[in-house]
């Protein structure tokens, strides 16, 4: 948080005194790119940088786009399987958990669509291709290598079919989710270029849309363009709102198309916006977000009423004020002869006047108020003296002692400051009536675990007779 802070205070000074862009400071997760710079694919890709560069340029490529970042790891090695989603995972079957990732990846790549010609240029973003449906990891590889050997650029969607020999069924499968970029072709090539071939629209009803195009624009049949009217309408797409996509299927269902309302639907709404990317925009992660990353916990693994151990780092103390030393009494033991100070508790001043010297020099502490603690993953923790035992506390350190490992629950979390308030008295750490303990779920078997505490308790019973024998069956 504080490497954060610094480096946003850098940018803010670079932007003031030399016009530096204004770059946004986020915190990630660093998991993926961990397991990235140390797999096969990370170290080939990057043989001669170290390790923590290759996990900056790992983070780096995920904020630009994830899905290719987390795609690098589906190889096989399998390295997708390092990544922790769910702490039951590890009692799935391997194939199982990595066969509905992969179906996860079918479905994400499929909704975004891949850009070919830029899986090409940029080998990392090669990875996508194997997950567009009807190609898979071969005819995907296959189909990479050959744009690659024959060093041309996908142009349209009908060269999967001229260019690179891609069966017919294949190709149906896959073209909707091949996307080329039209714009960037322009004059650069003298093919004729297909608007639609940048869209998720399907050759099967590139029809369709340009019927809907002329429909839009009220054209006559005669002085119809369907392509004019389709470069047209994507300029203005708004004037496709009026049309009557209900009678337009219903025509088409006559027609013995069956029932296609939902794909013209669909199809509307990628003229309205072509490859429009669906996915939830990044956003800065919130507290509890951070919480997690940066101390690798979950709500699941660390909560209010969790039993942890802490190593005590130390005790806190009210510093006594003007007034409240004015007032102080100290107390002297009739025993020793000593002064005690009334804040700190220091009982060992020989004289009266040592204990106003102790108050002047502001040697005193002042009251003790806690017990500062450290948790095993560097969260600070704190525990209210009133929460210390269930009897009465004056001085901590005659319960504890700094460097002492203690049991305690945890009663509050605070996030923003990256800790948390805990308790280490015995009824609450005991919890008999079950105040901390998470709620149970409502598949919970209370008549079992209350038939297995009776046996429990009769076990202790019998044993307990057992130990006392009766001496007067001798007699």
């Amino acid at each position: 948080m504080m490497i954060a802070a610094d480096v946003k205070e850098c940018i803010a000074s670079l932007v003031e005194e030399e016009q530096f862009p204004n770059i946004q400071v986020e915190i990630c997760d660093n998991e993926l790119a961990k397991i990235y710079s140390n797999s096969n694919k990370g170290v080939s890709e990057f043989r001669d940088y170290p390790e923590l560069l290759r996990q900056a340029i790992s983070l780096a490529r995920r904020m630009q786009d994830p899905l290719v970042e987390f795609s690098q790891l589906c190889t096989a090695d399998e390295e997708i399987l390092c990544l922790k989603y769910h702490s039951l995972q590890d009692q799935l079957p391997k194939d199982e958990l990595l066969e509905n990732l992969y179906l996860e990846f079918v479905n994400r790549v499929n909704e975004v669509g891949v850009d070919v010609n830029k899986a090409v240029q940029q080998a990392y973003s090669g990875n996508l291709v194997q997950f567009v449906c009807g190609l898979g990891p071969r005819k995907g590889q296959a189909l990479i290598k050959m744009l690659k050997q024959t060093n041309q650029r996908l142009e349209n969607r009908t060269q999967l079919v001229t260019a690179c020999h891609m069966g017919p069924k294949v190709f149906i499968n896959c073209a909707g989710f091949i996307k080329i970029d039209t714009n960037s072709l322009g004059d650069s090539t003298e093919a004729y270029v297909e608007v639609l071939d940048g869209s998720r629209v399907h050759p099967e009803t590139y029809e369709w849309a340009r019927k809907m195009a002329v429909d839009a624009l009220e054209y006559d049949d005669e002085d119809a363009n369907p392509a004019g009217a389709l470069e047209e309408i994507l300029e203005s797409p708004e004037r496709l709102k009026d049309l009557d996509l209900d009678a337009f299927a219903e025509e088409l269902e006559r027609q013995g198309f069956g029932n296609k309302c939902v794909t013209l639907y669909d199809i509307r709404a990628e003229l309205n916006c072509r490859y429009k990317d669906l996915r939830v925009s990044y956003q800065s992660p919130s507290a509890e977000r951070l919480f997690d990353v940066l101390t690798k916990e979950t709500p699941e693994t660390f909560y209010v009423g969790k039993l942890v151990l802490a190593t005590v780092v130390g005790i806190s103390h009210w510093k006594p004020q003007g007034d409240q030393l004015d007032q102080a009494n100290p107390v002297r033991n009739d025993e020793t002869g000593l002064w005690q100070c009334p804040f700190c508790l220091k009982n060992d001043f020989p004289e009266l006047s040592e204990v106003w010297n102790h108050f002047d020099a502001g040697a005193c502490p002042g009251k003790a108020t806690g017990v500062r603690l450290r948790l095993d993953n560097g969260i600070s923790g704190y525990i209210h003296i009133k929460n210390l035992s269930d009897r009465h506390v004056a001085n901590p350190e005659e319960r504890v002692s700094i460097g002492q490992i203690i049991h305690c629950r945890i009663i509050k979390i605070e996030v923003e400051r990256f800790s948390v308030e805990c308790t280490s008295k015995s009824s609450d750490l005991a919890d008999k009536n079950h105040e901390w303990r998470p709620q149970r779920d409502p598949f919970y078997d209370t008549e079992a675990e209350q038939s297995d505490t009776k046996v429990e308790e009769d076990a202790k019973k019998a044993k307990q007779r057992q130990s006392f024998p009766n001496y007067y069956k001798k007699f």
